[in-house]
């Protein structure tokens, strides 16, 4: 497992990842966009898959990890019981920074959740 303790992570099998020094914008396609191919190949011949999936299932909501998309790892969160914890109650420990990088780099769709109050009245 990727926990070091309740609240840290270990990133450490991320230094053996194919895709490590890809663009971060591959992984987080926009709504109707195609996973980059080069992107699904990297995933279908990395030495860490197993461990990446196993991160993804448990840590990550957004973005391609392990040559899954959202969806899928929903789908396969349902079948295994497994509940996602959200990012922002975690400390990342990262030694690359990566991870704080996409989160940084990441775009929230537009159009989900609610509208912000307006403060003028009518």
């Amino acid at each position: 497992m990727t926990v070091i303790s309740k609240n840290k992570i270990d990133f450490r099998w991320q230094d053996q990842a194919l895709c490590k020094g890809l663009a971060t914008e591959m992984f987080f396609p926009t709504q109707g966009e195609l996973v980059d191919p080069i992107l699904v190949q990297t995933c279908e011949d990395c030495p860490v898959q197993k461990q990446c999936l196993e991160h993804a299932l448990h840590h990550e909501h957004y973005g391609y990890w392990a040559g899954t998309s959202e969806k899928q790892r929903v789908s396969i969160r349902k079948k295994m019981n497994i509940n996602c914890h959200k990012p922002e109650a975690l400390y990342w420990m990262d030694s690359s920074m990566a991870r704080k990088e996409s989160e940084a780099n990441r775009v929230k769709i537009s159009g989900r959740g609610r509208k912000p109050k307006s403060n003028v009245s009518i």
